[in-house]
């Protein structure tokens, strides 16, 4: 409930290239994106499953170096678009968005 992806659905960036196509579970198989959605690390608080990671910033209202969230490359082709390690929720960066 509240997926930001549809199912079977052809997602394109904002200058019309193609990036992947979403299965009947409104997910992609990594390894499939025809293009890198962008460079530099993005907040997810995703695993590379697609599953909720425990790190996401205390629900994201954190912003303490003390707690951190789960992020990902989005230069990656592969699982490290959602996980590719955590960092401090005191670091900007930014998010994937998704318009339907």
């Amino acid at each position: 409930s509240g997926w930001v992806l549809k199912p079977n659905y052809h997602y394109m960036t904002t200058a019309n290239i193609p990036l992947f196509t979403t299965g009947a579970n409104s997910l992609f198989v990594f390894g499939t994106l025809s293009n890198a959605l962008g460079s530099g690390n993005v907040w997810t608080g995703l695993n590379a499953d697609w599953t909720n990671s425990p790190q996401h910033c205390s629900n994201w209202t954190s912003s303490s170096s003390g707690s951190s969230g789960n992020i990902g490359d989005a230069s990656a082709v592969d699982f490290n678009l959602n996980s590719s390690g955590t960092d401090t929720c005191d670091t900007l960066k930014h998010i994937y968005c998704v318009e339907q």
